[in-house]
């Protein structure tokens, strides 16, 4: 619906961009609920020492975006005359020399991350599968990586923040910052 009012303005003269964000994540998040992101909910629960319950077994992919690279993102679709009534995704799937590949190393599973998040807070935590509620098996999407190869091609965007950089700053700020947070 976001989409169709942008490219309703753009018939009264107002400049408008799409951008579809995947797993977006980083530091300045409000860590209330799971809702909120995944990864951040993974790093909240490392930090309060407590394990990671993964739904299915965690090995569905997820493709992450650290917020530094969102916002360049936004800031370069906002800045060109070329994206006016475009759409875009915000991913790391991208195509390159005719081959998809993963620009940036941010498309894992969650078991993954959720291991790479436990071993960079140096905590005891651990990882523990459950199978999904009843209530939430219903939406689980299955596999999700965003083609970037638009936005790529005509503003020269991918991420450039690893996964794990991008955990490093974010448990960093949060340890630091948790009171303000949750």
């Amino acid at each position: 619906a976001a989409e169709f009012y942008h490219m309703l303005y753009r018939s009264f003269g107002i400049k408008a961009v799409s951008l579809r964000l995947t797993n977006t994540y980083g530091p300045r998040q409000q860590m209330i609920d799971p809702g909120r992101g995944v990864l951040n909910w993974f790093m909240r629960k490392v930090i309060d020492r407590e394990d990671i319950e993964l739904w299915g077994g965690g090995k569905v992919l997820r493709d992450f975006n650290y917020i530094d690279d969102v916002v360049e993102a936004m800031l370069m679709a906002m800045a060109s005359d070329k994206t006016d009534g475009g759409i875009y995704n915000l991913g790391s799937f991208i195509k390159k020399d005719g081959k998809y590949v993963d620009s940036c190393g941010n498309i894992l599973s969650i078991e993954e991350m959720a291991k790479i998040i436990i071993e960079l807070s140096g905590t005891n935590s651990k990882t523990i599968i459950r199978e999904y509620p009843e209530n939430k098996k219903s939406l689980e999407p299955g596999h999700f990586c965003a083609d970037i190869t638009k936005i790529y091609k005509e503003l020269g965007w991918e991420p450039k923040t690893r996964l794990e950089e991008g955990i490093k700053r974010t448990l960093e700020f949060y340890k630091k910052n948790k009171n303000n947070y949750w």
